[in-house]
C-alpha cells in the first residue's frame, strides 16, 4: 500500500467521514497533482451541499463525489432508477436475476401472484430508492411475501417495485474505471469473531469502537435491539454468549452498512469473467465510465448476477476496507479524467501535504462564502523537518514567534510546547524557505527568550498546509468540558422553566384559581395599604 494512502485515514476529519470521504480522497489526489482545486456551494431541496472542481490547462471538470459532470444526464437518471437500470442490463444481454418492475398502477395482487411464479428465495427492492433503503430480502414463503408486499407499499409507501428472485452468491462491488475493472470489495453481513473471553454484546461494542474511527462505517453502528436478539435465538444464542477464539458469529443476513455490514477487499480474488461482466455492464450505459457495479459472484455454481449501476460510487469501502488491503481507486478516477496529470515522482513531498477540508466545510455551509479555492502547491520539490528547541522558550511569547516566522516564509506545519519545557516545531516548505526559517530560530534571542539548542530531525508524517499553534490538548479538553457542563445547565434551566410555565397556566385555567381571585383582590390591597 503507498504510505500516502496508509495515512489517509488519519488526515482525514471527521466531517469527511461517511460519503464525504470519497470527496476528500478524489479531490486531494487531483490537489496534489498540481491540478487547480475549487470547493463550492449548491443548493438542493433547500440544503446547502458541497462540490468541488478540478482544473488542469486542459480541462475543468466539476464532481458530486465520485461523479463527474461530463457523465450524461440521461445515463445518471437511469442509474437512479432500478426499473430502467434493469432493462438497460437486459438489452445488452448483460446476467441479471429473473424478475419485474411494478408500479402504482398495479395491484398488491398482481404483484404478489406474479411473485409466486418465481422460485423462493425472493428479493423485493423500490425502484426508486438507494443505498439498500427498503430492500427486503430471504424471503421464503407466500406470508412473508404478502406481508412484504403490503407493508412496503402500504406502510412505508413504495408504490414502485421490483421482484425478483434473490441469486445465490457474494455481495461484490467492482469499480469500473473506463474499461478495467481497478477495485472491488465483497460485503458481508455485520459479525463478531470470538476471543473466548468476551460476550457478543462486549464484542460487540467493541466492533462499534472500531467502526467509529472508520471514515466509511462510523456512521452505521451495530444495534442492540429486537431484531438482533431474535437473530441470536433462532441460532441458539444469546448476547452473552461467549464464542470461541476464532469463531465468527454473524448478527443478521443484511449486506447493507446500515445494518453493520462491512466490507473486504478482494480486487485479486476476481475471476476474468467476473470482469467481463463488470466492463460489459457499465458500458451499457453511455458515458458510464466510472461506475459501481453490484454482482452477486457465486464461485461454486460460476455464476455472475448483475444486480446494480452506480453512477455515483462511494469509493470508501475500498479506501478503508475492515479486512484486506486498501486500493487507492482516488488514483485510478483522476488518472483517467486527468492523464496528463500522472506522474511517477513520489521524491517532491506533495504526498504527504493535505489541505484543512475541515475548516472550508465550515465556511462554506455558514454562508459567508459561495466557494473557496485550494492554495496551490509550489512547483519545487518539498522538504519536512522538525525542530526540537530548548531553553527559555515557553510562556515566552515564542510561539507567537515562530507562527510569524512561518507565516512570512509560506512555511507549513506547527509549533507546540512539550512537557519537558521544549517546544517542538514542524515545518514544511521549499529547502530554501526551510533552511532560512531554521537559522532565524536559532539566532533568535532576546531578553525574554533564549534559545540554548535547536535539534534537527527529519519529519515523515503528513502536514496540513498552514501554519498553526497548537495548544496543549488538556486545556482544549477542560475548555470543551466546561462548555459541555454549561449547556447542560442551561437545559436543564430550560426544561424546568418550561415545566413551571405549564403549571403555572394549568393552575391559572383550573375552577380554583377562578374562584380564588376575589380573595386573592382583597389580600393585595391589604398589602398595598
Amino acid at each position: 500500500m503507498e504510505n500516502s494512502l496508509s495515512q489517509l485515514k488519519e488526515i482525514m476529519p471527521e466531517n469527511a467521514y461517511g460519503a464525504n470521504s470519497t470527496m476528500f480522497s478524489m479531490s486531494l489526489e487531483g490537489w496534489r497533482r498540481g491540478l487547480k482545486l475549487k470547493f463550492f456551494t449548491k443548493y438542493v431541496k433547500n440544503q446547502v451541499k458541497i462540490r468541488y472542481t478540478l482544473s488542469s490547462e486542459e480541462r475543468d471538470i466539476t464532481f458530486q463525489l465520485s461523479l463527474a459532470e461530463t457523465v450524461p444526464k440521461e445515463t445518471r437518471k437511469t442509474t437512479r432508477s432500478k426499473k430502467n437500470t434493469k432493462k438497460a442490463l437486459q438489452n445488452s444481454n448483460v446476467p441479471t436475476p429473473k424478475g419485474k418492475s411494478f408500479d402504482e398502477e398495479n395491484s398488491d395482487e398482481e404483484v404478489i401472484n406474479y411473485a409466486k411464479t418465481l422460485e423462493y428465495p425472493l428479493v423485493i427492492k423500490p425502484t426508486n430508492a438507494s443505498l439498500g433503503i427498503g430492500v427486503v430480502t430471504g424471503i421464503y414463503d407466500d406470508q412473508t411475501l404478502v406481508d412484504s408486499v403490503k407493508n412496503l407499499r402500504n406502510k412505508k409507501g413504495y408504490k414502485e417495485m421490483i421482484v425478483e428472485q434473490q441469486v445465490t452468491g457474494e455481495d461484490t462491488r467492482l469499480f469500473v474505471v473506463g474499461n478495467q475493472v481497478c477495485s472491488a470489495f465483497k460485503r458481508i453481513a455485520a459479525n463478531v469473531v470470538g476471543d473466548g473471553k468476551h460476550t457478543i454484546e462486549e464484542l460487540i461494542k467493541i466492533k462499534n469502537k472500531e467502526r467509529r474511527i472508520n471514515p466509511h462505517l462510523s456512521k452505521s453502528q451495530i444495534k442492540l435491539g429486537k431484531e438482533l436478539r431474535e437473530y441470536l435465538e433462532s441460532h441458539g444464542l444469546s448476547l452473552e454468549t461467549i464464542p470461541q477464539k476464532g469463531e465468527r458469529v454473524f448478527l443478521n443476513e443484511s449486506t447493507i452498512a446500515s445494518a453493520g455490514a462491512e466490507t473486504v477487499e478482494v480486487t485479486n480474488e476476481l475471476t476474468e469473467e467476473s470482469k467481463r461482466i463488470a466492463v460489459e455492464a457499465a458500458k451499457s450505459l453511455p458515458g458510464l465510465v466510472v461506475c459501481g457495479v453490484d454482482i452477486m459472484i457465486d464461485k461454486k455454481k460460476r455464476t455472475n448476477y448483475v444486480l446494480e449501476l452506480n453512477s455515483r460510487p462511494n469509493i470508501g469501502g475500498s479506501l478503508f476496507p475492515v479486512e484486506g488491503e486498501a486500493q487507492n481507486i482516488s488514483k485510478h478516477i483522476i488518472d483517467y479524467y486527468f492523464p496528463e496529470s500522472i506522474s511517477d515522482d513520489e521524491t517532491s513531498g506533495r504526498n504527504k501535504l493535505y489541505f484543512d477540508y475541515e475548516s472550508i466545510e465550515k465556511i462554506l455551509k455558514s454562508g459567508i462564502v459561495e466557494e473557496v479555492t485550494v492554495p496551490s502547491l509550489p512547483d519545487n520539490d518539498l522538504v519536512f523537518k522538525q525542530l526540537k528547541v530548548s531553553g527559555k522558550v515557553q510562556g515566552v511569547g515564542f510561539r507567537n514567534w515562530v507562527y510569524k516566522k512561518a507565516i512570512g516564509r509560506k512555511i507549513s506545519g506547527y509549533v507546540k510546547n512539550l512537557k519537558d519545557k521544549s517546544v517542538l516545531i514542524v515545518a514544511a516548505g521549499s529547502q530554501n524557505k526551510v533552511d532560512q526559517f531554521t537559522e532565524v530560530v536559532r539566532k533568535h534571542n532576546t531578553k525574554k527568550i533564549q534559545v540554548e539548542k535547536v535539534k534537527e530531525d527529519e519529519y515523515t508524517e503528513p502536514v496540513k498546509v498552514g501554519f498553526e499553534i497548537v495548544n496543549k490538548p488538556g486545556k482544549i479538553k477542560t475548555l470543551k468540558n466546561n462548555l459541555n457542563k454549561e449547556q447542560e445547565k442551561n437545559k436543564k434551566l430550560t426544561y424546568e422553566l418550561e415545566q413551571t410555565t405549564k403549571q403555572l397556566k394549568s393552575l391559572k385555567q383550573s375552577k380554583s384559581w377562578k374562584y380564588t381571585l376575589p380573595m386573592r383582590k382583597i389580600i393585595r390591597l391589604i398589602k398595598n395599604k
